[in-house]
């Protein structure tokens, strides 16, 4: 980095720290407040709730049971209700918001903030609410819009757009069309736009504060009708993770769709990988979803279908290879056109069927013959 020179003035930069400042620790500061009088709440509605059960116990009146019953069913769900706010409260107080819009709509101005979830007193909207988060991920400072908004039509400027990350009430990076504040050792520095937010800088293994720099074509697949299933392809580092977990977070938004965390289920590769879902998930605001390996899921299903016993045979990579190639895909056609019906003794003998199937063809493939006695060897 070097020091504060941009296109505007030592005072006016110093300015716009100040107000972003003081902007973030007010927020911080009212939601953590919000998060101590609900907090406080919900402990007075677990002391009735357990009130009330007590005087149903001990009730002998049939009509003061049914009126204790309503009452303490109407307490337990006020409780769950405020255990709820009280976790996106938790979310929120490690970062209030990652991005701030001001639109100029008919001569008034109209702003808003994107947090992982809502907070209206201070016109934080959870990102996902993806109508209004279109403004941001679809604009740039400058870019006139027209959009159709909870059923309004919408037509302005997008007059300020900036995104934003911080820990707790320590803001630390401020990014604008101007270009980038962020603050190292407690003083401000300037940082070419090359290095806003990068998706590396920092990276410990959790997810790295990349809301703000999601582009546009992204957030479309992100938000793209969820009745309709979508393949990610790119190069390594392109952003395809990144993608499939907002995804994710989009349909288990109750605005986007009636799926439940605990009827999703995350399939990946290796552990690693597994791992670094597992400790980011929870960072969208997601609970409750399974993760598990490719080998940890197809186990059970090999299990079940190959009779209960599942025999693993060693890797051999060539093998591998080809069991991932077009040409073994061709050749599975094949196998079940000419053999339709299972094999006796279900999928497993099938499988092995095939794999002796395989033993016997003449394939031009690297390393054939070795690959050809491997399947030979297994079919046995």
């Amino acid at each position: 980095g070097r020091p504060l020179e941009m296109n505007l003035s030592q005072e006016q930069i110093y300015g716009i720290i100040a107000e972003e400042e003081s902007r973030w620790r007010e927020i911080h500061a009212a939601i953590v407040e919000e998060a101590r009088r609900t907090n406080s709440n919900m402990h007075d509605d677990r002391k009735l709730a357990r009130k009330l059960t007590s005087e149903l116990v001990n009730s002998k009146s049939e009509e003061d049971k049914a009126q204790l019953a309503s009452d303490e069913s109407v307490a337990h769900s006020l409780s769950k209700l405020r255990k709820n706010y009280m976790e996106n409260f938790e979310v929120l107080a490690r970062q209030p918001y990652f991005a701030r819009v001001v639109t100029k709509e008919s001569e008034k101005e109209v702003e808003f903030f994107l947090g992982t979830t809502s907070f209206p007193k201070h016109r934080i909207v959870d990102w996902r609410k993806a109508p209004i988060s279109q403004l941001y991920y679809n604009y740039r400072e400058g870019d006139e819009f027209d959009e159709s908004i909870q059923g309004r039509d919408r037509t302005g400027v997008i007059k300020l757009r900036r995104g934003y990350k911080g820990v707790q009430d320590d803001l630390q990076v401020i990014e604008m069309s101007e270009g980038i504040l962020r603050k190292q050792g407690g003083e401000w520095i300037f940082e070419e736009r090359s290095g806003v937010l990068s998706r590396s800088a920092g990276h410990d293994g959790h997810l790295p504060p990349i809301l703000s720099l999601i582009t546009k074509e992204q957030f479309e697949l992100i938000s793209h009708s969820p009745n309709k299933p979508i393949i990610i392809q790119g190069i390594a580092g392109s952003g395809k993770t990144t993608v499939a977990l907002h995804r994710l977070a989009w349909m288990l938004h109750k605005d986007n769709t009636d799926a439940l965390p605990n009827r999703c289920l995350v399939v990946v590769f290796n552990r690693a990988l597994k791992n670094y879902i597992e400790s980011t998930l929870p960072e969208l605001g997601i609970n409750d979803v399974a993760i598990r390996t490719y080998h940890q899921w197809i186990s059970p299903i090999a299990k079940e279908f190959g009779g209960g016993v599942y025999d693993e045979f060693p890797k051999i990579r060539e093998s591998e290879q080809f069991k991932s190639s077009p040409i073994c895909l061709n050749e599975i056609n094949m196998y079940v056109s000419e053999f339709p019906e299972y094999a006796d003794g279900g999928y497993k003998n099938d499988l092995l069927r095939f794999y002796s199937y395989l033993s016997n063809k003449e394939i031009f493939w690297p390393r054939w013959d070795a690959i050809s006695a491997d399947f030979r060897k297994q079919s046995r």
